[in-house]
């Protein structure tokens, strides 16, 4: 029979894989750091510009993205090469109440989002890494 120690280590690096998670002591990286995640918001960042610009010139946030078509953005941010193509879409844009927000989903490790807020003027990352 293995020693008490020696089964809690063997625990420890077997419960993160199965939940999907970043093992202990491997290159992992936090939701706001990985490279999905800087890339997302990079793609993304143009339409939360316009959304801005638009709500400057309009009075208020637009009900849509499809608004902002050409006059504010030329055009939808391309699908970036880690969303799977199975995937209808990997971004949203919902008004609220009293501003928007846009958010996007990424996968690896873990299950992470990403989402500007209005309310919050920046972008905020979590999900399970």
């Amino acid at each position: 029979m293995r020693p008490l120690p020696a089964l809690l280590l063997a625990i420890s690096f077997a419960l993160p894989l199965l939940a999907g998670c970043c093992v202990p002591f491997t290159n992992c990286c936090k939701p706001d750091t990985c490279p999905q995640a800087q890339d997302g918001r990079a793609r993304l960042q143009p339409v939360v510009e316009a959304v801005v610009a638009y709500r400057t010139a309009e009075g208020a946030y637009p009900d849509s993205v499809a608004a902002l078509i050409p006059a504010y953005l030329p055009a939808l941010p391309a699908r970036p090469a880690w969303v799977s193509p199975e995937r209808a879409a990997w971004w949203s844009y919902a008004r609220t109440a009293d501003g928007f927000t846009v958010e996007f989903t990424y996968y690896g490790p873990g299950s992470n989002w990403c989402r500007w807020a209005s309310d919050a003027g920046a972008w905020r990352c979590g999900g399970h890494f």
